[in-house]
């Protein structure tokens, strides 16, 4: 209730968190503007795309890159990649 400035006698706990998220959300978007505002004034145009909010937001979505689904074929070079573990030739 201390987060969202809100009297909590008449309160759910799931309605005290979604008051103290959704103030986070605001407060955090407006510091994020003044923040892009900021980096935007001292970047160098000929060697930076601009700032935009959500790069310093966060509680902006974050874009993921492609999955990749996991198969009986490709667990092993997978393995080989992140662990450092050899293809084994035991078939």
């Amino acid at each position: 209730a201390g987060a969202a400035g809100i009297d909590p006698r008449e309160l759910t706990l799931r309605e005290l968190l979604d008051a103290a998220d959704g103030r986070s959300r605001h407060d955090w978007q407006q510091t994020a503007s003044v923040l892009a505002m900021l980096a935007n004034c001292h970047r160098d145009p000929k060697k930076s795309k601009p700032f935009q909010p959500d790069d310093f937001n966060p509680h902006a979505p974050r874009q993921r890159g492609p999955a990749i689904r996991v198969t009986k074929e490709n667990i092993t070079d997978m393995r080989a990649e992140f662990i450092g573990e050899t293809p084994s030739t035991e078939d």
